[in-house]
């Protein structure tokens, strides 16, 4: 498994250096646009690929650390909720369930009138971090869009805002303000 992931990984890093030196270059005096469409495609048929296309390489670990936690807390919550599943409907028929004590006593929580309550919990929790899951996946989507579409925004040296005092008199009054300059 470790094998795949390692060759998967390798083939990632080669295809996004493709996809980088894409973005916009002149040809013929014409400007390549970069291409919103394309970054939210990368993004779905894998996360962090749309990232690589807009050339924000620091995300990508990221994403990656963010999907990582939330899956594996989501794997971790299911086993327990597979267990208390199966541990309450033992205790339900009046079965013996002493063979699961140590992995109950394990996880602290090994009292017998607490499995359904354990067990909903569990579910709960699970659900919620395959939630979490799915929103990292969507907002990698959401980001690697909004990046691409503000990748030709033009910030030149010449934008600025400047503040500074102001004082004009009317009708022989001294009124005092706050001149603000906007320069683009």
């Amino acid at each position: 498994m470790k094998k795949y992931f390692l060759i998967a990984l390798i083939f990632f890093f080669i295809t996004s250096n493709a996809f980088c030196f894409e973005s916009n270059y002149i040809l013929n005096d014409t400007i390549k646009r970069h291409s919103p469409k394309k970054a939210g495609y990368f993004s779905l048929i894998l996360p962090g690929l749309g990232q690589a296309y807009n050339q924000q390489y620091i995300k990508i670990p990221v994403i990656y650390a963010l999907g990582t936690v939330t899956m594996s807390l989501a794997l971790k919550e299911h086993a327990e909720y597979k267990l208390f599943k199966t541990v309450n409907n033992l205790a339900n028929k009046k079965s013996d369930y002493s063979s699961y004590v140590p992995k109950l006593q394990k996880l602290g929580k090994d009292n017998p009138t607490l499995f359904e309550s354990n067990r909903d919990n569990a579910r709960n929790s699970r659900d919620l971090f395959f939630v979490y899951t799915g929103l990292i996946y969507i907002l990698n989507i959401t980001d690697a869009i909004v990046s691409a579409h503000l990748k030709e925004f033009n910030i030149s040296d010449d934008l600025s805002l400047k503040a500074e005092p102001l004082i004009f008199y009317q009708n022989q009054k001294a009124i005092k303000g706050l001149a603000l300059t906007l320069n683009f």
